[in-house]
């Protein structure tokens, strides 16, 4: 039976084998899923916010830092950063009219942190105004996608 892990705003988990990370109601948050194929082990964050803008809160809130300590994970259980692979999600603009560039300053951010890093990028789902959903099935790493008006998409 699969087990589903559940991944709040400002969190992070870590599992393998037979196990759906999912986190539900992305608007400009991301989520932030790394996957190594070679041992099924798999990664996702829900991020708010692209940078660190208070000491006194969880790393896992902003798209750097929780990308550096997935990584450090990863690196942990043996995998090197050319080996794995991301899909990000999210990222929307959320309000009509308001010049909040949140959702596409998160998304930019986690795309030149990658680079950086040398783990390559292999689907997003980002943009638009509509929130979304995911479910990262840590079988093979794939992604199921659903928006609030119902669509949904793997990447």
């Amino acid at each position: 039976m699969t087990e589903k892990i559940n991944v709040r705003m400002s969190e992070c988990e870590m599992a393998s084998g037979d196990v759906i990370l999912e986190t539900l109601g992305l608007g400009s948050c991301v989520a932030i899923c790394i996957y190594s194929k070679e041992k099924k082990l798999g990664g996702l964050a829900h991020i708010m916010l692209p940078h660190r803008i208070n000491y006194e809160i969880t790393e896992f809130r902003f798209a750097d830092e929780a990308i550096f300590f997935m990584l450090k994970d990863f690196k942990k259980n043996g995998c090197e950063n050319k080996d794995l692979v991301a899909k990000i999600v999210g990222g929307a603009s959320m309000f009509e009219g308001l010049s909040n560039h949140i959702g596409q300053d998160n998304v930019e951010t986690i795309r030149a942190e990658f680079e950086k890093q040398g783990v390559k990028i292999a689907a997003e789902e980002v943009f638009g105004n509509h929130g979304r959903s995911i479910w990262f099935d840590l079988n093979d790493g794939d992604v199921v996608v659903s928006t609030v008006y119902g669509a949904t998409v793997e990447i």
